[in-house]
């Protein structure tokens, strides 16, 4: 730091501009301090990184040559027991699940490919078309045919006519 007062004023003005966090940098032992702390810290988070990518690459190779060995087999019965493999690691709280839609989910998802691998339908809809009135003349019509079943209501909410 220089003794001019000048640059002091200047100083001074562009502190009170920057803040008052500013002002912890203005000895440049506490500056080369917190350079030499934010580098260390910055290498901590890149190996930490590397490290995490590593482990990613390893484990997509692991699932890669697991495929690969298995290629010629029934996905179905793999799936099946990749389904078994997570319910077990489920139960055992080995693999977190936040809440109850997340594992529902997961087992949906692994259910249907099950599904899928043995040509089965992952859903199934019906759809009834037709009005009240029909339903009620069909139904009664199977009354008349077994007069042992009991009387519906009619429209009006009487028995039947």
């Amino acid at each position: 730091m220089t003794d001019d007062p000048l640059y002091a004023e200047d100083n001074a003005e562009r502190l009170a501009r920057l803040g008052p966090h500013a002002s912890q940098f203005t000895d440049p032992e506490k500056a080369r301090a917190a350079g030499r702390k934010s580098a260390q810290l910055r290498r901590q988070r890149q190996a930490q990184h590397e490290a995490t990518t590593a482990l990613e690459q390893q484990r997509e190779e692991a699932v890669a040559a697991i495929v690969e060995q298995y290629a010629d087999l029934d996905l179905a019965v793999m799936t099946a027991a990749c389904l078994a493999k997570i319910l077990e690691s489920l139960l055992n709280d080995e693999v977190p699940i936040r809440n109850g839609a997340e594992a529902a989910r997961l087992l949906e998802v692994l259910g249907n490919a099950w599904r899928l691998e043995r040509s089965l339908p992952t859903h199934v809809t019906a759809h009834i078309s037709g009005n009240v009135a029909d339903l009620q003349a069909r139904l009664r019509r199977r009354v008349d045919a077994e007069p042992d079943v009991i009387e519906l209501p009619g429209p009006n909410g009487n028995g039947a006519s």
